[in-house]
């Protein structure tokens, strides 16, 4: 079965490296899977004794290559993570099929023998497996590299910068399960969400004390529903962290999810005491709010103000990882706590002195225990963030 012809043209492959990879990948992309091209050389290697050793390291290459099409293809009209994930397959690929490629390009210049050597089908399926092997091998410790790479390929447009006005929507966007063949991303996708969740309670939180502030029926009912949205997001995001526990992970990684599971959760608390802010001066009627005294207001504002930037901060060193933030929130904390025995005090004090309606005594001191425990978690998420890095 041996043919003249079939044999030139598999020299001519073996010695173009770019030609067998290009026969690899327009196959590939034609059968739509890298097995089935695979298989269809081993066939002629075991009919014709025709395909060179060189010729068949190339078109492999070029299969692996090829194999990326579908995923590209599936991703057309798809979200940015999607494509992303298309990306990180593709350039994954590409980038093993140049260093090896390079490899067997030169090891073949120095033993053109070995190059022109017929191979059989166990040959091709042993090199076909063991090239992954060590593509996985070289471009594992730059995992991290591969996911920003896939950021800067597909970048962000304009349009998906607008907020969404359902956050809930767009966190079942976000959460496409296709991401989960890629374990890094999904891991870095879950990070994103985890701080898409406390930006809402952060931007909740911030609502609920302007309408302490100054009586907003409007934004009041804002703080409610979005609340709602909140706790959606905890057991979508949660469901999202389940899958992606059981990916193959590095320890590091477990590390990180099994805290992502426990911020998750504080956020959510973080969302139940802004709605209890919310409902405590919520009124059915304007004249039947509640009234806090000039100094009272000074000092919800003066709390609020450090709660606000305590739980911002918790939320910036999830996002970065950082732990000068997540320090910083300990110092909040610090604060927090006394702040609020001494205006307890000072509270207490003035309504013994009736400087003050018995309701909007009780409101305030609710608001205070409300804005404590936001502060108590937030220390909490920092707390995860500071054990990351000493780990």
């Amino acid at each position: 079965m041996d043919s003249p012809i079939i044999t030139n043209a598999f020299m001519a492959v073996g010695n173009n490296p770019f030609i067998g990879i290009a026969v690899g990948l327009i196959v590939t992309v034609i059968m739509q899977s890298s097995s089935a091209s695979v298989g269809v050389l081993q066939t002629l290697a075991a009919t014709s004794g025709a395909v060179t050793t060189s010729a068949a390291v190339f078109i492999c290459l070029g299969a692996d290559i090829g194999s990326c099409m579908p995923a590209v293809l599936s991703s057309i009209g798809a979200q940015r993570n999607a494509k992303r994930v298309a990306a990180i397959h593709l350039i994954f690929n590409v980038i093993g099929a140049i260093v090896l490629g390079t490899a067997g390009f030169i090891l073949f210049r120095i033993m053109p023998g070995f190059a022109h050597t017929a191979i059989d089908s166990v040959g091709i399926s042993i090199f076909h497996t063991g090239a992954k092997i060590v593509d996985v091998i070289i471009q594992f410790p730059f995992a991290m590299g591969l996911v920003k790479l896939s950021g800067l390929v597909v970048r962000e447009k304009e349009s998906d910068q607008i907020a969404e006005d359902n956050a809930e929507k767009a966190t079942l966007r976000h959460l496409d399960r296709r991401i989960l063949k890629s374990p890094d991303f999904a891991v870095e996708n879950a990070i994103k969400e985890v701080v898409h969740m406390g930006e809402i309670a952060n931007g909740n939180l911030k609502d609920a004390c302007q309408a302490v502030m100054n009586y907003d029926k409007a934004l009041i009912d804002k703080v409610l529903s979005t609340e709602k949205t909140i706790n959606k997001m905890e057991e979508l995001i949660t469901e999202y962290l389940v899958e992606i526990e059981n990916l193959s992970l590095t320890e590091k990684q477990h590390e990180l999810i099994k805290n992502l599971f426990y911020s998750v959760s504080d956020i959510e608390r973080v969302g139940d005491h802004v709605e209890n802010i919310a409902e405590l001066v919520n009124a059915d009627e304007p004249e039947n709010r509640i009234v806090f005294s000039e100094e009272a207001q000074r000092e919800l504002s003066e709390m609020m103000s450090l709660v606000k930037d305590s739980f911002s901060c918790a939320v910036h060193a999830i996002e970065k990882s950082d732990i000068d933030q997540a320090v910083l929130v300990g110092k909040y904390e610090e604060r927090v706590d006394d702040m609020e025995d001494e205006l307890r005090d000072q509270h207490i004090d003035r309504m013994a002195r009736q400087l003050c309606k018995p309701v909007s005594g009780v409101a305030f001191l609710d608001i205070l225990s409300n804005l404590e425990r936001i502060s108590d978690h937030a220390y909490n998420l920092a707390g995860y963030v500071i054990s990351e890095n000493e780990g």
